[in-house]
């Protein structure tokens, strides 16, 4: 039986830092974003944003956790307790609106200032209470850098998790070979995502493959590539 939740528990535990040259301090010691978007397999889940939560956290008035929910990225959500990447934190709890739901994919968006203080990494919780039990859903270690403001920092798949690496070589159609690496990772609805990417340049990018996943969890690094639009 699949695992709803009625709430979610975001920690945020690092940000971009390397504000006035220091890897570990933020501008103001502060955490922001503009937005943070949940969907099931049906599309958008709403929450609902008079019970999203940041305890122990402090933020001005027309910058609180409602306004990092609220799908407006000309607003933002700000916390100035946030502390710096050594000793410092956050937490957000969001309350769906309505019956808990299956999270299948979530994004998170840059605010309109400060690179500094972009979440950086973070673990994710669900859970039937504000209050928990909590049940780790995935920990993001080190998000990619997103230089635009009020830009999407990526659509993140919360049970995508690495399992192995296979280098290959593929040769094209005009007899150029390459060494290529794939990082193959299962995805919610049990299949294998592969990224891949040239590890010599230039060359084309081969696009997603997926194959299937054996009944065991044991067949995760497939010989063959899907090589639709090469």
């Amino acid at each position: 039986m699949e695992t709803r939740d009625k709430y979610f528990k975001l920690d945020m535990l690092q940000v971009r830092g390397w504000f006035d040259g220091n890897p570990m301090a933020s501008s103001a010691n502060s955490m922001q974003f503009s937005d943070f978007i949940m969907y099931d397999k049906d599309g958008k889940i709403d929450v609902d944003p008079n019970k999203c939560t940041n305890p122990g956290g402090h933020s001005p008035g027309n910058e609180g956790i409602k306004d990092g929910v609220d799908g407006n990225r000309d607003s933002k959500f700000i916390d100035l307790r946030f502390g710096d990447n050594n000793n410092g934190g956050s937490t957000v709890i969001i309350a769906v609106e309505g019956e808990a739901r299956k999270l299948h994919k979530y994004e998170l968006f840059t605010a309109n200032d400060a690179r500094s203080r972009d979440p950086k990494k973070w673990r994710l919780s669900g859970g039937q209470s504000a209050d928990g039990p909590w049940t780790e859903i995935t920990v993001v270690e080190d998000a990619p850098d997103q230089d635009e403001r009020k830009a999407s920092m990526g659509v993140f798949h919360p049970c995508m998790q690495p399992i192995c690496t296979r280098n290959i070589t593929v040769t094209r159609t005009d007899d150029q070979t390459a060494g290529w690496g794939m990082s193959p990772r299962i995805l919610c609805e049990g299949s294998v995502q592969m990224n891949i990417g040239p590890s010599i340049e230039p060359l084309k990018t081969l696009s997603t493959a997926r194959f299937p996943l054996s009944a065991d969890g044991k067949d995760l690094c497939p010989k063959i590539v899907n090589k639709d639009n090469w």
